[in-house]
């Protein structure tokens, strides 16, 4: 081994061709290496853009359901004033017949009539209610949450809906 002299300007003439004579026997590696850093380095950002792809597919995906959830939500809420002005026509039906029909007869309005009026507007509240109080934390649910209180939003306004079948109105035709 040889010592370097710093004084001699031709020793790091020398060393510099050393290094260039090894690059120059080496220079198959070292393009490998040069290729492998830069292949490295692009897989690192495309990793990245996927994540971050993946981050707001998933954002994108939990604002869907909450706007479905508010959509669910505002259908229950159709529901249940759709299942209001049905108890209210049953109510002015029967006002109606006792009106015409009963002070003759001498009849009063049947009381099971008008507790299952009540009855029924009081299940389409309690229905109602029951999921606005599962959406009250809607920005803080998760997909799998928010899928389920969908699910079950729509079921509930199906549910108010069929509730006005329940509904028995007055008698057509009196003997």
């Amino acid at each position: 081994l040889e010592v370097y002299n710093k004084n001699d300007p031709r020793e790091g003439f020398d060393m510099l061709e050393v290094a260039i004579d090894w690059m120059a026997s080496q220079w198959l590696e070292l393009a490998s290496l040069l290729i492998a850093i830069a292949a490295l380095f692009y897989a690192a950002l495309a990793n990245n853009s996927s994540r971050k792809a993946t981050t707001a597919a998933q954002a994108s995906d939990l604002a869907n359901l909450r706007i479905q959830a508010n959509q669910c939500l505002a259908e229950a809420n159709r529901s249940l004033l759709s299942l209001h002005s049905s108890c209210k026509a049953n109510r002015a039906d029967w006002e109606q017949f006792e009106r015409k029909h009963m002070p003759s007869l001498g009849w009063t309005r049947p009381e099971p009539e008008q507790s299952n009026i009540a009855q029924v507007e009081r299940e389409g509240n309690v229905l109602l209610q029951e999921i606005e109080d599962y959406f009250a934390p809607v920005d803080e649910m998760n997909a799998a949450q928010l899928e389920k209180g969908v699910q079950n939003a729509r079921a509930a306004a199906l549910e108010i809906e069929k509730l006005a079948g329940r509904l028995d109105g007055p008698p057509t035709h009196f003997n």
